[in-house]
């Protein structure tokens, strides 16, 4: 039988999606003939959460103490958060912050470890956090400091269409001077080797899209682009990297976005739904680990409860994409 990569999964807030979409994701029996899911949370607080959604089928579960003793054909769970942290579902709390904090440490030492092979996250709240000293603006600036690593790259991703971030989590009044010339060809590199190694395309060609209101009209509309955008195109393609533009609108499959919220809008005929949301650490030495995070047309922790099936297809997607990528090594 074919090596099933296992699958680390943090719950998020206790307060939060996180639990409905990960029981609604792996309630579809297929899952788990993909790959080997370990949950870094606790099994009271699944249960709880279970009963609240008595219309998706029984998941067999697995209480372990290590990843080591992950088995097949089931949900693994390692009670990485107290019993005694209260759960008030849809209530932003220090509770479900703390409880967050702790998966989310629990599964990134295990991938150091090397006894998880993907990580896979659900939302926190970046208030709360911020409130116990969590330190971090979002989970790809922690994932980074973890890792020793100086680059990252945030990678929208569905079947047709794949956006690379050039910023993460910052004030759109801070962007104008955030970027450079260096900044965006570090991100092209990133996202050109990327597709060539991880999607398997020989020649990407990456369409870079515009910072100001139609790439800045020649100027007219901001200088960003003739500055900043077009020179880093250029140094790009004399290094090998087939990146175009600056586009204001997107054409390609294949596009790095200067500012985050532009980023996160797909075009017409795609669905930001069913995508995942890639972050990948550069190692100086190896293959990065590979973490991914469920992807909504509004990325923010919902503190209320879907009565849809989506999110739970959202995050099937997850972990089937990561179920693609190859274990990772040099960490």
């Amino acid at each position: 039988m074919a090596h099933r990569i296992v699958v680390g999964i943090t719950q998020g807030d206790s307060n939060g999606v996180g639990y409905e979409v990960i029981i609604k994701a792996l309630s579809d029996s297929r899952m788990l003939d993909m790959c080997v899911p370990v949950l870094y949370g606790n099994s009271r607080t699944l249960g709880l959460y279970r009963k609240m959604i008595p219309e998706t089928d029984q998941i067999s579960t697995n209480v372990i103490n290590s990843a080591a003793d992950a088995r097949g054909k089931r949900l693994n769970i390692i009670n990485c958060v107290s019993d005694q942290l209260p759960v008030e579902p849809g209530q932003p709390t220090e509770a479900g912050a703390k409880a967050a904090i702790q998966a989310l440490d629990a599964a990134v030492k295990d991938l150091k470890d090397g006894l998880i092979d993907a990580l896979v996250t659900a939302p926190i709240n970046k208030h709360t956090v911020a409130a116990l000293g969590f330190g971090f603006p979002g989970h790809t600036e922690y994932l980074m400091d973890k890792f020793g690593s100086t680059e990252g790259l945030m990678f929208m991703c569905t079947d047709t269409l794949k956006i690379g971030l050039v910023t993460n989590h910052e004030p759109l009044g801070n962007v104008v001077t955030l970027i450079d010339k260096d900044l965006i060809v570090r991100k092209l590199r990133l996202m050109d080797v990327s597709l060539k190694r991880d999607f398997a395309k020989d020649r990407p060609t990456i369409a870079v899209l515009g910072l100001n209101p139609h790439a800045g009209d020649a100027g007219y509309l901001g200088a960003e682009e003739k500055e900043i955008v077009i020179p880093a195109i250029d140094q790009a393609n004399a290094e090998g990297i087939l990146a175009f533009g600056p586009y204001r609108l997107l054409r390609q499959q294949y596009a790095i976005q200067i500012r985050r919220s532009a980023g996160n809008v797909p075009r017409p005929g795609t669905d930001s739904v069913q995508g995942a949301c890639i972050r990948q650490r550069r190692q100086l030495h190896g293959r990065p680990p590979y973490r991914t995070h469920i992807s909504r047309p509004r990325h923010r922790l919902r503190h209320r409860r879907k009565e849809s099936g989506q999110p739970g297809f959202s995050y099937r997607r997850h972990l089937y994409g990561n179920r693609h990528m190859p274990k990772p090594y040099g960490i």
